[in-house]
């Protein structure tokens, strides 16, 4: 008997279509929510300790999303990006 396999990291088949940069991407934010469940664990004011981890998260995620929109802008003049709606002039 010849022996099984061995898979690559736990992933297997999803690690094979990402890209380098999403893998490390999620590594990262599995590793960001370790880190926050031990500061919390750890922390006097667990409460309080939450909530300025998730107003942090909000702040990356916030510009995310900024980046995102401005990018998908055209690059009309009369373009713009107001409270998610987006209007173009012509």
């Amino acid at each position: 008997m010849s022996a099984a396999p061995k898979k690559s990291g736990g992933h297997g088949k999803q690690a094979a279509g990402r890209s380098k940069a999403e893998q490390k991407f999620k590594a990262a934010l599995a590793e960001a929510e370790e880190l926050g469940k031990a500061w919390v664990e750890e922390s006097q004011n667990p409460s309080g300790t939450g909530i300025k981890i998730a107003r942090e998260l909000t702040k990356l995620a916030d510009m995310f999303q900024a980046e995102a929109e401005d990018d998908s802008v055209t690059g009309t003049e009369a373009s713009y990006v107001s409270n998610a709606t987006l209007g173009v002039g012509i």
